[in-house]
Formats: C-alpha cells, sequence, structure tokens
C-alpha cells in the first residue's frame, strides 16, 4: 500500500525495476535448498518488493502509452489497454515458457504404457470425477534428481540476471516520476483514503470478491491442473 509509491517517487521506476528484480533473485535460488526458514524469508521479501515492482512496471507502461498517445493522437484509454494487454500477453507467456523450459532441463526418463489401463496405479478417472486421494500410489511419480533441479533454479536465475542487464543497458529514465520530498505525504493520503473507504459499502462488498477470486487462482493453478491435465497423463 506505502511502500511502491514511497520507492517510485525517491528513486524513479527504472531504479525501482532494477533493484527489486535483483532481490528477486534469492527467492529462486532459495530452491536449490529446500528449508522452510530459507523459503519463508525468501518469500517474504519477494512479497515485499512485489508492490514496488508491479507499481513501477504500471506507472512506465502508462507513460509510454501516454507519450505513444500523443505522437499517434489516438483515444488514450485505447492506447492505454493495447500496450497493458501487450505486456498481459507477455507476462502470461512466461508461464508457458517457464514450463517448457522445466520439461527440458528435467527431462522424462520413462515412457508411459500404451494402454494405460493395464497399470492399476494409475488413477482411473480425471477431470471432474478425480480422487485426489487415489493417486498417492502411482509410480509414475519420481523425484527428479538433485542436479538437474539445480540446473533448472540456475537457469531461471541466469535468466534473471540476464533481466537486470537488459533493464540496465535499454530501459531509458522517466526523468518526471521522482518527486523529492513527496512520497511519505503520499503514503499518508492513501492511508487516510483507505481508512476512509472502510465506511463505503461497495469498498466492503470488493472483499468477498477478492477472497472469491484468490479461491478461484488456487482451484485453477492446483486443482484444475492435477485433475485435468497432470492426471491425463497418469501423473
Amino acid at each position: 500500500l506505502f511502500l511502491p509509491e514511497i520507492t517510485i517517487e525517491n528513486f524513479g521506476c527504472k531504479r525501482v525495476l532494477i533493484f527489486t528484480t535483483i532481490l528477486g533473485l534469492p527467492y529462486l535460488a532459495s530452491n536449490m535448498y529446500l528449508r522452510w526458514d530459507v523459503l519463508l524469508s525468501m518469500s517474504t521479501l519477494f512479497g515485499l518488493i512485489s508492490g514496488p515492482y508491479n507499481g513501477a512496471l504500471t506507472v512506465y507502461i502508462d507513460e509510454l502509452a501516454i507519450r505513444y498517445q500523443a505522437l499517434t493522437k489516438q483515444d488514450l484509454e485505447f492506447v492505454v489497454a493495447v500496450f497493458f494487454g501487450v505486456y498481459s500477453c507477455f507476462m502470461e507467456g512466461t508461464q508457458i515458457f517457464g514450463n517448457a523450459i522445466s520439461f527440458i532441463v528435467i527431462s522424462e526418463r520413462h515412457v508411459l504404457p500404451r494402454n494405460l489401463t493395464d497399470n492399476n496405479t494409475l488413477p482411473l478417472k480425471c477431470g471432474i470425477d478425480f480422487d485426489a486421494h487415489g493417486n498417492v500410489t502411482n509410480s509414475n511419480l519420481e523425484v527428479p534428481p538433485e542436479h538437474e533441479r539445480i540446473v533448472l533454479v540456475c537457469t531461471y536465475v541466469g535468466m534473471g540476471l540476464f533481466s537486470v542487464l537488459l533493464l540496465c543497458c535499454f530501459l531509458d529514465p522517466l526523468k518526471n516520476d521522482i518527486k523529492e520530498g513527496s512520497g511519505w505525504k503520499s503514503a499518508c493520503h492513501r492511508f487516510l483514503a483507505a481508512i476512509k473507504h472502510v465506511g463505503n459499502p461497495h469498498q466492503i462488498l470488493l472483499i468477498p470478491i477478492t477472497i472469491l477470486i484468490g479461491i478461484e487462482s488456487a482451484l485453477y493453478s492446483n486443482e484444475f491442473t492435477e485433475a485435468y491435465i497432470a492426471c491425463s497423463w497418469g501423473v
């Protein structure tokens, strides 16, 4: 709520994007040694930098759209929607490319039987009839070797370092996003505005919608993937 505006107005979007990207790399590297204390601390750090990173990214894309609209004289709302649409396309594409990299690094070492019904350890029902508790004895599940997991994590960390290099070399500073001394004042105004919204019934109704979106995201990324995708592959 407060960090994005404070950091952006004191350091600028470019510096915030670079520093938050660097601070996000330990979160990836922590997967080399799976310890709960390391993962918890790195997850906390990642959560703290997510706000400034997304805020700086939004400000930068919005500024690009405004400057492009000034040159083309097109409708501003349309231009902003196009710019954020292109960004969302690349952002969602990272999940596809990330899974492709995981598939390449953690190569398949076993061939599934042609007749899956002959394998009693495979779940017989997928999709809507999927039984999560009936998949505990699946013989196709095998922990990847330690070196493959480390190679995978190093690949992601290397790509993160490469992205930092790209930001340093090719991302131009906005030069109008740094406002000396106004960060804390803006944060206080935002805090007071948030308190005023507590009494607004429309704002209160957003709370269950937010909870529903969180539940939906967890269902889609976990249960749905397990029942419809992983199960059909015999995992």
